[in-house]
């Protein structure tokens, strides 16, 4: 049986890289489709303080979670 634990820092790995990769493709895609900064029109688009806010937070998520990994794995 898996320890519980590591089941929690697979699932923050998850967490972390799946919101940096979307706020990422959204930044990318914004920036593609010239709409930068997001203009306002019938949709709300997100601002780029809230995409860059994302991607940090996911960076920070999964770096958190993988030196946490690694410190478990090579503990003495």
């Amino acid at each position: 049986m898996i320890p519980l634990p590591v089941i929690l820092v697979e699932f923050l790995v998850a967490f972390g890289v799946a919101l940096f990769g979307a706020n990422a493709l959204a930044f990318l895609r914004l920036r593609r489709d010239g709409n930068w900064p997001p203009a306002r029109s019938g949709d709300p688009a997100p601002s780029a303080t809230r995409i860059v806010v994302g991607i940090a937070l996911g960076l920070v998520v999964t770096l958190w979670a993988v030196a946490t990994w690694f410190a478990h794995r090579f503990s003495l």
